[in-house]
């Protein structure tokens, strides 16, 4: 069955489309264009973009194909702070489970932004059409919250335990069903023996 490009592409539909919340233009490819590149001038995604024109294979855009592009969703964003390599905490061991759910080998879960994390990130970027810079910002993050499943959220408030007398690390990882070297990355910890009473360890929500 023959269908023509016009049915796909007639300018009144995409003028009533592009009117709609959640849509912001229509834009027709250029010779050298990439989805990547033009998702990088909409601040939108690669992916969005795919999805909205039902594109299976986004290497294959063409110059005068026509291009619905959708707005990022306005939806509630929890403040993430923009994490580097060398960072370390909650909000590290929240980004290395959302690398892991969108499919990027992280290595261990152990709250350090080490070079593996960072070769993930670089990787996410070059495949959503994200500036690569190696770090994550609030677009990276915002990317990578939308494709990851419904079980990921940021990361709550953190406990904060004062340990009291008797106490070592590894009671206190058990106590809260944690990994011991989760505890250790998270508080900075570079002498595990040397915890006292008083002292206030703060213990990751997992």
């Amino acid at each position: 069955m023959y269908y023509s490009p016009e049915f796909f592409y007639d300018g009144d539909i995409f003028r009533q489309m592009s009117g709609m919340p959640g849509f912001s233009t229509v834009y027709v490819v250029r010779p050298g264009d990439t989805l990547g590149k033009i998702a990088g001038s909409f601040n939108t995604t690669v992916e969005m973009i795919a999805r909205v024109n039902n594109i299976e294979n986004p290497d294959l855009i063409y110059p005068g194909q026509r291009l619905v592009i959708p707005r990022m969703p306005i939806q509630p964003m929890p403040a993430l702070p923009v994490l580097r390599p060398g960072d370390r905490g909650i909000y590290v061991i929240f980004l290395q489970r959302l690398l892991l759910a969108n499919g990027y080998d992280i290595g261990v879960i152990d709250g350090n932004f080490g070079e593996c994390m960072r070769q993930a990130v670089i990787r996410l970027q070059r495949d959503r059409g994200i500036p690569v810079t190696g770090m994550v910002g609030r677009r990276t993050w915002q990317t990578l919250i939308e494709q990851a499943p419904e079980i990921v959220r940021p990361p709550a408030a953190p406990i904060v335990y004062t340990v009291e007398p008797g106490d070592t690390l590894y009671s206190i990882a058990a106590r809260y069903n944690i990994s011991l070297q989760l505890l250790i990355a998270t508080n900075r910890l570079e002498n595990p023996d040397l915890i006292y009473p008083g002292m206030r360890i703060i213990i990751p929500l997992q």
